[in-house]
């Protein structure tokens, strides 16, 4: 048996791989659970057994909930982290009071599939233009779980419309029947590189082949590698001859791969090829409406609207988007109008049609919010109140215009560049130094402009 790295650095290690689990835990749960996500520590270390607490009761409560999806990313992230099968215990406590709950005894490891537990059937949202899309792969899955062989199948479509959701939606389905590893082509492409470098091909195919289901990701990133391509094509013909199954991704559709080798497309040429198309509106609000619904948010449905009908690039990019403007809504304590959602907009794509900003909409914004007048503003006065507000609108002024900061200086009463340039770095090093006083008045600020 592989000794543990937890063996020869015990408590490096674990507080190494401790922040590495709250990383990946934060990927699969919503901001909303992240403060027990956060709270998660280390009390004692075996080889065989790890004791994790969390600082509230609450917290322990909210793990039972979820006991399934931790147990399940907190084995797999150990053993990807540590590379070790060792038997090991996880045990779960709440610092205050002092209640102990094993979450998992596991006998033995499983050899890591490298799936991502959210990626389902279930949670890949359909309409009438991808039902037959959702249910062609799912189709491939249950011939796999009902034992039959063979199958070689190739997900195409444009980046970030869910092809990779579908691929592991294919390996979450069957793990339980039949041995299943997922990689990227990029993994691919290192553990080959990598084993021609130490001359051990045998064992890097011995290692790739020895899956039942074998699932390769986004394969259009090595089409150029011809070495790469040929030892993938020869790696499915391999698993097929055997009785196995492939399924992978490609966002070049099969028949355009131009320039390989005969044998490397005749290869290519027998999977059943499943498309994706580009999703249309109805299907972004679908997506945004699910993920409203699912993680329990309260973003009006006019919101929702408008962000399906601007972010039309993809699905990835609708669903980043999301996540951001619900971070930015912690920040203005939950205010998501169409203002606030237009304003994230802006910030993440510069180039989005919204109404341009004026040093003019600025000003009176910042007297309203500050409840002064213009005059003060401009005016020589050192006031202090006055002062928090002018720098205020020189730095948003210099965030939110195209304007140089002579033009800005002009307009805030003759002011001199470097007078604008100070007030910004004052504002900034603020937000740098987490004045959270601070950035919720920028929010509120940008918010308000944009709907002037």
């Amino acid at each position: 048996m592989q000794q543990s790295l937890i063996c020869e650095n015990t408590k490096q290690n674990t507080e190494a791989f401790l922040e590495h689990l709250k990383s990946t835990l934060k990927n699969y749960f919503s901001p909303l659970h992240h403060s027990w996500v956060e709270s998660l520590s280390v009390i004692s270390h075996t080889e065989n057994e790890i004791n994790v607490a969390v600082s509230q009761q609450s917290f322990l409560e909210t793990i039972n909930r979820n006991q399934q999806k931790f147990e399940q990313i907190f084995f797999r992230e150990y053993e990807s982290f540590f590379n070790t099968r060792n038997v090991l215990t996880i045990v779960v406590e709440s610092s205050s009071p002092a209640i102990m709950h094993e979450v998992s005894s596991s006998g033995s490891f499983k050899k890591p599939t490298h799936l991502e537990p959210k990626f389902t059937f279930q949670t890949f949202i359909t309409t009438n233009e991808n039902i037959f899309t959702r249910m062609n792969v799912e189709s491939v899955a249950n011939k796999i779980k009902e034992g039959q062989n063979g199958n070689f199948v190739c997900i195409t479509g444009t980046i970030g419309n869910g092809k990779t959701h579908l691929l592991q939606s294919i390996g979450n389905a069957v793990e339980k029947h039949t041995s299943v590893q997922y990689m990227t082509s990029e993994r691919f492409m290192f553990l080959y590189t990598k084993a021609v470098a130490q001359k051990n091909l045998i064992q890097f195919r011995e290692a790739i082949t020895e899956a039942k289901l074998l699932l390769i990701d986004d394969i259009h990133f090595i089409l150029a590698k011809d070495g790469t391509m040929k030892e993938l094509a020869s790696t499915i013909r391999y698993i097929l001859s055997f009785g196995g199954n492939i399924a992978i991704t490609s966002a070049t559709s099969l028949h355009a791969m131009q320039g390989l080798a005969k044998d490397i497309q005749d290869t290519f040429s027998k999977a059943n090829v499943i498309n994706i198309e580009n999703p249309s509106m109805q299907l972004r609000y679908e997506i945004l409406e699910y993920k409203n619904r699912a993680f329990g948010y309260n973003v009006s449905q006019e919101v929702l609207t408008m962000l399906a009908d601007k972010i039309s690039s993809n699905i990835r990019d609708l669903e980043t988007t999301f996540d951001k403007i619900i971070l930015h809504g912690k920040i203005l304590n939950n205010i998501i109008d169409v203002n606030a959602a237009k304003m994230i907009l802006k910030e993440i794509f510069p180039s989005t049609a919204f109404k341009s900003v004026s040093i003019k909409t600025i000003i009176e914004n910042i007297c309203n919010f500050y409840g002064i007048k213009k005059e003060d503003i401009i005016s020589q006065s050192r006031l202090k109140e006055f002062v928090v507000a002018r720098q205020m609108g020189m730095y948003l002024a210099m965030e939110m215009t195209n304007e140089t900061s002579k033009k800005i200086g002009f307009e805030f009463g003759g002011r001199t560049h470097s007078t604008v340039i100070h007030a910004y770095k004052v504002i900034k090093e603020e937000c740098d130094n987490h004045n959270t006083e601070v950035i919720k008045n920028i929010e509120l600020l940008k918010v308000q402009i944009y709907g002037s």
